[in-house]
């Protein structure tokens, strides 16, 4: 693939080698996590949501699931001892 020669020279990597970081649109990420999280990929669901989360997002726009909208939020509450979650019944046995 061709690479866009008219980026800064910092942004110019070698042929060989992958950037670092990719910047995508918000929606792109809400999208990417709600697929990885349907899917059973929690663990990179989680992983991508805490990245978000880290670089300033202030919410998502999940409007049809306020399930999923807990679900991206979960970990980053309870971290912060904002939320406690205890397992269910069955989960203790």
């Amino acid at each position: 693939m061709k690479k866009n020669n008219s980026l800064p020279p910092e942004l110019i990597i070698d042929e060989n080698e992958n950037p670092l970081y990719y910047k995508i649109e918000h929606q792109i990420a809400v999208n990417i996590w709600r697929v990885l999280f349907e899917s059973g990929n929690e663990k990179t669901a989680r992983m991508l949501s805490t990245t978000m989360i880290d670089q300033g997002c202030q919410g998502v726009q999940i409007v049809d699931d306020i399930n999923l909208i807990f679900m991206f939020w979960k970990d980053y509450l309870a971290d912060r001892n904002e939320l406690s979650i205890r397992p269910d019944d069955e989960e203790l046995h």
